[in-house]
């Protein structure tokens, strides 16, 4: 370029703000627990995709998958839910740690997601709450719900209220933009919740599918495009709330007493600092003249003791290894 040449910027949409999206794995591309969620996977109040929380009329109500064909523009993935019971109502929500939810006290947010009916079903049966709660930081009720009603006036359960008027959101076999703008946080909340749920039950069916993807909550007025994050960076945001390892081993060296009483083990770090304490759990459990402390020593935000005992006399090696899952959801 000459030194004539000018340059003009881009400008955010008046009444939006910079660094967009408040929510994590907006795009449903984070799949550390599984990519499919069926009987037994599936209940009321449980995570599937990361920071994803299936909430439904009783268990095994919606099959939860990760999809990565049929999507809109700029999509690398969808969450898919397929109807297994009839007649029950059903949503996703994903709630903000306090940290998060201060800065928007008394501010402006605004909301959209992408959404379509895969097979045709109630064209206005869907819509969406901007939630807060209003109880002790950092300890919501993640069960939204307290009652599901069949007219859709859902019961939120206590200290949880929606800051927007759910309004019916219009869907189509074919991709829509749904936005949800200009929302006041109340200045007493201490955590938010975006919930995307069925206003009605009567009439859904075995088989109806709903998919969402790019869901983005911001500050500001407007909701602008959705914001993509690199994969990298959306997984260490999840792993705030969810890690795993699929094996940890430790060997001990070859010992030539008998003392029956020797200690192996090591510090594992998380690969990212936890919203709180994990509850840690281990899984596939190999254990070689040793037992393993379950549940684990010295759990923090940061890490745990994977470590074990000598549980047979004699000499030879000792050795200890496990999948584990650190988990730190609300």
């Amino acid at each position: 370029a000459s030194a004539a040449d000018t340059f003009a910027w881009a400008a955010l949409p008046t009444g939006a703000t910079g660094a967009r999206n408040l929510l994590f794995n907006g795009g449903m591309q984070v799949a550390q627990r599984g990519a499919s969620f069926v009987a037994g996977a599936n209940n009321d109040a449980s995570y599937n995709l990361d920071r994803w929380l299936l909430l439904s009329e009783g268990n095994d109500i919606v099959d939860i998958t990760q999809q990565t064909a049929e999507l809109p523009d700029g999509a690398y993935s969808k969450m898919r839910l397929d109807v297994e019971t009839a007649d029950k109502s059903f949503g996703i929500a994903q709630i903000l740690e306090t940290r998060d939810t201060v800065p928007l006290q008394g501010q402006k947010v605004s909301l959209r997601v992408d959404m379509r009916y895969k097979t045709a079903w109630e064209s206005s049966r869907i819509q969406i709450a901007i939630l807060q709660w209003t109880g002790t930081a950092d300890s919501p009720t993640k069960d939204v719900v307290s009652s599901w009603s069949a007219d859709g006036e859902h019961t939120y359960a206590t200290n949880w209220a929606s800051a927007n008027t759910p309004s019916d959101i219009t869907l189509t076999t074919s991709w829509v933009t749904t936005k949800i703008e200009n929302i006041t946080i109340s200045s007493s909340a201490t955590n938010v919740a975006v919930f995307i749920y069925t206003k009605t039950r009567d009439g859904l069916t075995v088989g109806n599918l709903l998919e969402i993807t790019n869901v983005q909550l911001q500050r500001g007025t407007y909701a602008t495009d959705f914001q993509s994050r690199s994969f990298s960076e959306e997984l260490a945001l999840c792993q705030r709330y969810y890690a795993k390892r699929d094996r940890e081993m430790i060997f001990s060296y070859k010992a030539t007493t008998s003392s029956g009483n020797r200690r192996i083990g090591n510090t594992i770090g998380f690969p990212q600092e936890m919203r709180a304490e994990p509850t840690v759990t281990y899984a596939n459990k190999t254990e070689t003249k040793a037992t393993i402390d379950d549940p684990p020593n010295n759990v923090s935000a940061g890490g745990f003791d994977f470590s074990g005992t000598e549980a047979t006399t004699g000499t030879g090696n000792m050795n200890i290894a496990a999948a584990w899952t650190a988990d730190a959801e609300f």
